[in-house]
């Protein structure tokens, strides 16, 4: 529905030789993956499929002209999946909205996975009055690493 609410059918289905059970229509069980979105399953052909519940109601009740590929909640709240809080949009525009609105922290600094300093060494750098060139030997890192370093264009965030 418009509201971000998912409806099964009622349906019918023989369960054995004599047995025909029947499930009445009612609101779909909801979960949340590991990204923070809401999700249903359902069965198509015989197989588990699962969808997502802000994807679902943008496909029936927001318009997509421009046949954006993404689906941003504009509020930023991954579980309000009202169709007047979702719009479509491409990658670039729903990354420029996660940061305008502080949804997304940059990773900076050692928690960046291809970091190979530590914040110690870092400040170790830029103490340091040896050259770059032995500066770069000494970390195993390029003389242009430890020049920005030293000129805080890399690593602004240390002291």
């Amino acid at each position: 529905s418009k509201s971000g609410l998912v409806m099964m059918y009622p349906r019918t289905w023989k369960s054995g030789r004599w047995v025909v059970r029947t499930i009445p229509e009612q609101l779909a069980p909801l979960y949340i993956d590991r990204r923070g979105y809401q999700i249903f399953t359902i069965r198509v052909n015989g197989k588990t499929v699962t969808l997502k519940v802000h994807r679902v109601v943008a496909k029936a009740f927001v318009s997509n002209p421009e046949n954006k590929p993404q689906v941003n909640h504009k509020n930023g709240i991954k579980t309000d999946n009202k169709a007047r809080n979702l719009e479509w949009a491409t990658r670039s525009e729903n990354m420029q909205h996660a940061k305008i609105n502080k949804l997304i922290k940059p990773v900076m600094g050692e928690k960046h996975g291809g970091s190979k300093l530590k914040e110690h060494q870092v400040i170790e750098i830029r103490n340091s009055n040896l050259s770059s060139y032995k500066l770069a030997t000494k970390y195993g890192v390029a003389r242009s690493t430890i020049e920005g370093i030293v000129s805080r264009r890399r690593w602004k965030h240390i002291a």
